[in-house]
């Protein structure tokens, strides 16, 4: 009989620090149990500050979150933002044979990988994902999976999601403070997209644009894999802090009217609307068409470098299936038809493929930290059972004794 289990992801952002917990019920039935968020204190600048007070955020958030769904967390999966990875691209080949042709296996598959790694790594860098993009065979046969061909010599195209070894180090200790472990560490954006793309996009040519309070990721997909990433310096705070400055306004309201009232279009409806804030000691009245003015310089900024960062990547006519939008900088009215105008592809809000009995009004933002629960137990031994709860381990024991022959006869 199969238990369920619990796993938990954390995704410390710079505004807010969210916890989600999913359920396994069985290999095949996952479920969202409940997700819980608390404001970031001890980050700033994407970076640690101060890790007493980053270590009680942590800590309330979680706690906060095992209170709410009544079972205790002891292991987290840990998030990283856009603005700590980079993407590192590259390439090796490596010889099978000194004459004749063999059968590539297993083991050829994973030593190509593995120079691949070494020689696309710094020292100082931390490989968080390992992205096959393509195999060459004999220098110019392309696949997927060469497993099983014959060759002399076997090469591999390969992209790391990379992040800095001592901000890891940083955020870990904060983490491990607050008294919980960490299972796995994943780049936000790349792990939301096994629960929000299905794999028939991701074949096809996809983008997810992962849009954050500091900076937007944007991921190309085709033939199932990380195709390419791009960083954009630009996020959800930059209206903010638009609005504070045109309206004289401090960031946390600014940010209060910005999520209630600030669209990127459709500025007409909203022309003679007024709106009642409490600025500090006293109560001012303001336009919405005042908001969007101070909205609609930055959004066309924006949207120019989406439409400029798709556009330089070179896979644009290869993408089928159009653009997915996460992140809580997704939800701001009109976003979602003017980037598709601008880019003349469709667009769409990101939803979670997994079940949830609990109704969320804000999918988009929620979509990356239940991603970090899921991956987290796709790592798990348990992922690799069959659907009947059976392990798979006659396969493997045959499959490792047909390469052992190949290997050597």
């Amino acid at each position: 009989m199969f238990k369920d289990k619990y796993y938990c992801g954390l995704d410390i952002g710079s505004q807010k620090t969210r916890a989600g917990v999913i359920r396994i019920k069985n290999p095949m039935e996952i479920e969202i149990v409940d997700v819980f968020e608390s404001p970031t204190h001890g980050f700033k600048d994407d970076s640690v500050k101060d890790l007493s007070e980053l270590s009680e955020c942590v800590h309330s958030t979680i706690d906060g979150l095992s209170t709410k769904v009544g079972i205790k967390i002891k292991e987290v999966a840990l998030g990283i933002g856009s603005y700590w990875v980079d993407a590192n691209e590259t390439s090796t080949v490596i010889p099978l044979i000194d004459k004749g042709s063999k059968v590539i296996t297993n083991r050829d598959i994973r030593n190509v990988t593995d120079q691949a790694r070494i020689l696309g790594t710094k020292m100082d860098e931390e490989i968080l994902h390992n992205v096959c993009q393509e195999f060459t065979v004999d220098d110019n046969r392309s696949a997927i999976n060469p497993l099983g061909l014959y060759g002399r010599k076997l090469g591999n195209q390969m992209m790391m999601i990379v992040a800095d070894v001592n901000r890891i180090r940083n955020i870990t200790k904060a983490v491990n403070h607050a008294g919980y472990d960490i299972g796995n560490i994943f780049f936000n954006s790349f792990v939301a997209s096994d629960i929000t793309l299905d794999e028939e996009e991701k074949k096809n040519g996809c983008i997810l644009i992962d849009i954050g309070s500091r900076m937007t990721s944007i991921l190309m997909f085709r033939d199932k894999a990380l195709r390419s990433l791009k960083k954009i310096n630009f996020g959800g705070d930059n209206f903010t802090r638009s609005i504070a400055s045109e309206l004289k306004l401090t960031f946390d309201l600014s940010e209060e009217i910005k999520k209630s009232y600030a669209a990127a279009s459709s500025y007409d409806l909203y022309e003679d609307e007024e709106i009642l804030v409490k600025n500090e000691s006293a109560y001012i009245t303001l336009r919405r068409s005042q908001i969007y003015d101070a909205v609609k310089p930055q959004a066309d900024i924006f949207i120019e470098q989406i439409a400029s960062a798709i556009n330089d990547s070179g896979s644009y006519q290869d993408l089928n299936c159009g653009i997915t939008l996460i992140g809580g900088g997704t939800l701001m009215p009109g976003l979602i038809e003017k980037i598709g105008e601008s880019v003349k592809m469709p667009v769409k809000l990101g939803q979670l493929n997994v079940f949830s009995q609990k109704k969320f009004n804000n999918l988009a933002e929620i979509i990356s930290v239940v991603g970090l629960a899921y991956n987290a137990y796709s790592k798990t031994l348990r992922y690799a059972i069959s659907s009947n709860g059976h392990a798979h381990w006659p396969k493997v024991l045959s499959n490792k004794i047909k390469e052992l022959y190949l290997e050597y006869f």
